[in-house]
């Protein structure tokens, strides 16, 4: 089992170096976030090193290899930076990367004058804690995105952000295994470390190929994710202001129907009707009540009901209808037809046939 968990950890090592190639490798607007990821499985690949040190115990290779432990402090500011900087291209994780460095200086140092020069059950402890902050982080700053984009586009970047949740849910439920096994050693539980050592490594090793895969098959979800800009400041129009401007929206969609347009966004919007973004933003958000994102849903929906009602939709499919309605995606339409009409598209159709 031994030789199988030193192979494991050459491939997982192996993958890891080699998506580092291909996202330094990348460009662009997508070249700060992905350098960041490229430098997390960078990372991931020194601490699966470790494994190596299990062909020879007692080796030099492997004493110098418990040195590298402290390596993971940088890990998910890492991690969390890659996510930041994705979706908001202008933050700057600096402070991250210092206390991390911080930290992991404190360790090398404890590491260095400790007799068994074993890393420290407390720093371990910090390990763990500062796992479980940083994947909280990415979940706030993803939430957040989410709303700045309901804001300032019409299509939701759901692909894009499926990705990002799974590739968090996938980090919950890999580190939970990690953090199993550190308890049982600590408790002294009477279950095989080997196995547990196993089980953590087949999972990484599981996650990577995943990611490999994803990265040759889809590039493009490693774009960032941009939401148009969009003002703080408060609008200088006046409630009358905004109700005539909420009465020209309203017009504007049932005259000209933008809401057809998959990636119709505020600025867009905003730029056909002459009209600062700010304002038909603020107008959307205190007069009608409602964010851009659902404000032009909530037209598609009414487009898309008026459609399924109709005799010669009744032979069109219901993602037909979906992309004739401005959605891109079938989820994305039943999500918001759910919303918008209290029930799902199919069972919509399914009570007009019934009257």
């Amino acid at each position: 089992m031994i030789e199988f968990l030193v192979s494991t950890g050459a491939m997982g090592t192996l993958m890891c170096l080699l998506l580092s190639i291909f996202l330094l490798g990348s460009s662009g607007r997508l070249a700060t976030s992905n350098r960041y990821l490229a430098g997390f499985l960078i990372l991931t690949a020194i601490d699966l090193m470790g494994l190596l040190g299990l062909m020879v115990p007692g080796s030099i290779a492997e004493t110098v290899l418990i040195y590298r432990a402290p390596l993971a402090f940088l890990q998910m500011p890492f991690f969390y930076a890659y996510i930041a900087t994705a979706c908001f291209p202008r933050r700057k994780p600096l402070v991250h990367f210092v206390v991390a460095m911080a930290l992991l200086v404190v360790v090398m140092a404890d590491m260095a004058m400790r007799t068994d020069g074993l890393f420290p059950f407390w720093a371990e402890c910090m390990l763990h804690v500062q796992f479980y902050a940083y994947l909280a982080m990415s979940v706030v700053v993803l939430i957040r995105f989410q709303t700045t984009l309901k804001q300032s586009c019409s299509a939701s970047q759901s692909t894009q952000l499926r990705w990002f949740w799974s590739i968090i849910a996938v980090s919950f439920v890999a580190h939970a295994l990690v953090l199993v096994r550190f308890i049982a050693a600590w408790q002294a539980w009477p279950v095989s470390w080997t196995s547990l050592q196993l089980g953590s490594s087949l999972l990484a090793l599981g996650i990577l190929f995943g990611l490999t895969l994803t990265a040759l098959l889809r590039p493009d979800l490693f774009q960032p994710l941009e939401p148009e800009e969009t003002t703080t400041r408060k609008s200088s129009l006046t409630p009358e202001a905004q109700k005539k401007l909420a009465d020209r929206l309203q017009k504007y969609l049932a005259s000209h129907r933008p809401y057809l347009e998959p990636d119709l966004t505020l600025k867009t919007l905003s730029r056909r009707l002459g009209v600062g973004e700010r304002d038909v933003s603020q107008t959307l958000n205190r007069h009608v009540g409602q964010h851009f994102f659902d404000y032009i849903n909530a037209a598609r929906i009414a487009h898309a009901k008026q459609l399924i009602t109709e005799d010669s939709a009744r032979r069109q499919t219901l993602i037909d209808i979906a992309f004739a309605s401005g959605f891109n995606t079938k989820s994305s339409f039943n999500t918001a037809f759910k919303k918008h009409a209290g029930q799902t598209p199919s069972a919509f159709r399914a009570s007009l046939t019934s009257i």
